[in-house]
C-alpha cells in the first residue's frame, strides 16, 4: 500500500485528488491538508510515501514546506501540482526534491494513480508503509474500535438540497466518494472516526463520542462545507452506543432515526426514535363541497394534519398513504360528480401519484404540495359550475327547442340586455349566431349520417323553416345541402 499525503488549498480539488488516488487499490491517502502548516504539523505521525502539494498556498508555499520537510522524510518522493508554466517554479521545484511538475490545467486527475505508479517504479517504497491496515475496511476498523473502551456510534447521512425550479426539498444528487472524503476532513479535524460507504450506496461513519456536544460541532463544520459546495443541508441519523459487532443493527437505528429529518426544516443530528403513534388522519368532507367556506375548512384542516404530524412524529410513510387517500378521494369526487378529466387537470409536474409523493423530503414541502391539489381541483370545478359553462352546456343540450334569447336569459336569471352583451364578451359572438353555430354543426352530421330529409334535418336541430335552413346552411358551409351530402359521399368512396 504507497501513502500518498496532499496539500492542497482548494476543497473540491483537494477532494477530488484524494478521490481519484484512492480509487486505485494500491494507494490510500493517509493525509490531506489545505496548508503547508497544518501538513508540516502532522508529517511525522503518519506514513508518507509521495507527498503531493500545491505551490501557492494561503501562507507558506509549497515549494517552501518540501524544502523545511526533505530532510524529516528523505525517502519520500515529492510532486508539485501547479497553475505556472513559469520556468523558474519548476527549476525551483526540481531544486527541493520534486520528481515531478504537473500544470493543472493540464491534468487528468483519473491518471494520477498512474502516473504516481510510473514514478516509484524500481524505487524503494519505506517499509512503514506495509504496515497499514486497509483504512477503509468497514469490519477491521469496528473490530478496532470495539476493543477500546471509548463509547463509539454510527452516523447515517443524508444530504438535502432546496430546488431553484419547483422551490422544494430534494435529496441531493451529491457523488457519494466525494462526499464521504468531505466528510472525513470534519471527522479528522475533531479526531472522531472514520466514514465509510456502507453497502456501497449509503455514507456512514463510525465516531467515538466522549462529549455529545462533539458530533454536534462537527456536524455544523460539515453544513458549512456542504452549502457551500453543494447547497445543500446535512442530517444525520445517529445510532445508540455500539456494543456488538452487529453493524447492521446500529446501521438500522441510524436510519429509522434518520426518518425524522421528514419533519425538521434545517440539518441537525437526530438521537431519538421516531414516535410509533399513529398517523392522524385526512379527511375530505364532501359537505357543501368546493365552496369558498369548504376551501377554507379545508386548508385548516391540512394545516392541523400537519401540524399534529410535526408534534408526534409518524412515520412519513403513514404520513404519505394518508395525504394520498385524501387526494384520491377529492378526485374521485370531481370524476363522479363534476365530469372532471384527472388527465386534463394534472400535467406531469403535479400528477398526484404515489411515486411523486414519496419525492418529498419535508413536511412542510408535503403541507404545500397537499394544498395545491385543493386549489388545483377548486379552479376546475368552479370553472364546470360557473355561469359560462351552463349556459354553454344548456345551449348544446338543448339547441333543438324553440330558445328564444329573452328565454334563456331569464333561465340564468338575467335581462335580456344585460344577457346580450354578457354573451358576446364571454362567447367571442352574439347569442344567435352561436345557437346557428351549434344547429348546423349538428345538421351536418346527419346530414352525412342518415338518408333523412333536409326538411326533417332541419326541424331535427331546431329550424323548422326549410327555407331558412337552406340560406343559413349555405351562409355559414359555403355550399348547399345538396352539393354537401353529395361531397361528402364522395370523400367517403375516395
Amino acid at each position: 500500500m504507497i501513502n500518498v499525503v496532499i496539500v492542497e488549498d482548494e476543497n473540491l480539488v483537494r477532494l477530488g485528488i484524494k478521490a481519484c488516488i484512492e480509487a486505485d487499490d494500491n494507494f490510500v491517502v493517509s493525509g490531506a491538508f489545505a496548508t503547508a502548516e497544518e501538513a508540516e504539523e502532522q508529517i511525522e505521525k503518519i506514513p508518507v510515501d509521495i507527498l503531493l502539494t500545491d505551490i501557492r498556498l494561503p501562507k507558506k508555499s509549497g515549494l517552501e514546506l518540501m524544502r523545511d520537510i526533505r530532510e524529516k522524510i528523505p525517502r519520500a518522493l515529492f510532486i508539485v501540482l501547479s497553475c505556472y508554466e513559469d520556468f523558474s517554479y519548476a527549476q525551483k521545484a526540481i531544486e527541493y526534491g520534486a520528481v515531478r511538475y504537473l500544470l493543472k490545467h493540464d491534468l487528468d486527475e483519473t491518471k494520477l494513480p498512474l502516473i504516481i505508479s510510473e514514478l516509484i517504479a524500481g524505487r524503494e517504497i519505506s517499509s512503514v508503509s506495509q504496515k497499514i491496515e486497509d483504512p477503509n475496511d468497514l469490519d477491521i476498523y469496528i473490530n478496532k474500535t470495539l476493543s477500546d473502551n471509548v463509547p463509539h456510534r454510527i452516523l447515517l447521512f443524508r444530504f438535502i438540497k432546496f430546488s431553484d425550479t419547483d422551490q422544494r426539498a430534494l435529496e441531493a444528487n451529491l457523488d457519494m466518494e466525494l462526499a464521504r472524503c468531505m466528510i472525513q476532513e470534519q471527522l479528522d479535524i475533531y479526531k472522531l472516526g472514520k466514514a465509510f460507504l456502507y453497502m456501497s450506496e449509503e455514507l456512514i461513519a463510525v465516531v467515538k463520542e466522549e462529549k455529545p456536544q462533539e458530533i454536534d460541532d462537527f456536524l455544523g463544520n460539515v453544513r458549512t462545507q456542504i452549502k457551500m459546495y453543494t447547497n445543500s443541508d446535512c442530517f444525520i441519523g445517529v445510532s445508540d452506543y455500539i456494543k456488538t459487532k452487529d453493524v447492521k443493527e446500529m446501521v438500522f437505528k441510524a436510519r429509522s432515526r434518520l426518518q425524522s429529518a421528514f419533519y425538521y426544516e434545517t440539518g441537525r443530528a437526530i438521537y431519538d426514535d421516531i414516535m410509533a403513534q399513529d398517523c392522524p388522519q385526512l379527511k375530505f368532507n364532501k359537505e357543501d363541497a368546493w365552496s369558498g367556506k369548504w376551501f377554507d375548512d379545508t386548508i385548516k384542516d391540512i394545516k392541523r394534519f400537519t401540524a399534529l404530524c410535526r408534534k408526534i412524529k409518524p412515520k412519513p410513510d403513514e404520513v404519505f398513504e394518508v395525504s394520498m387517500r385524501f387526494i384520491q378521494e377529492m378526485i374521485f369526487y370531481g370524476e363522479n360528480y363534476y365530469g372532471l378529466k384527472r388527465e386534463e387537470i394534472f400535467i406531469d409536474s403535479i400528477n398526484p401519484t404515489y411515486a411523486k409523493i414519496h419525492q418529498f423530503y419535508s413536511i412542510n414541502d408535503l403541507e404545500i404540495w397537499i394544498i395545491n391539489m385543493v386549489e388545483v381541483m377548486v379552479k376546475h370545478v368552479r370553472r364546470r359550475l360557473d355561469i359560462h359553462y351552463k349556459i354553454k352546456r344548456f345551449l348544446d343540450e338543448h339547441y333543438m327547442d324553440e330558445l328564444a334569447q329573452t328565454e334563456v336569459a331569464a333561465q340564468f336569471k338575467m335581462g335580456a340586455t344585460y344577457f346580450s352583451s354578457y354573451f358576446k364578451h364571454v362567447f367571442g359572438i352574439n347569442y344567435i349566431s352561436y345557437l346557428n353555430r351549434i344547429r348546423i354543426d349538428k345538421a351536418k352530421i346527419l346530414l352525412a349520417t342518415t338518408n333523412d330529409s333536409a326538411e326533417k334535418v332541419g326541424t331535427m336541430v331546431g329550424i323548422t323553416n326549410v327555407n331558412y335552413f337552406f340560406r343559413l346552411f349555405k351562409k355559414l358551409e359555403g355550399c348547399t345541402v345538396d352539393e354537401y351530402r353529395r361531397k361528402y359521399n364522395e370523400d367517403i368512396i375516395l
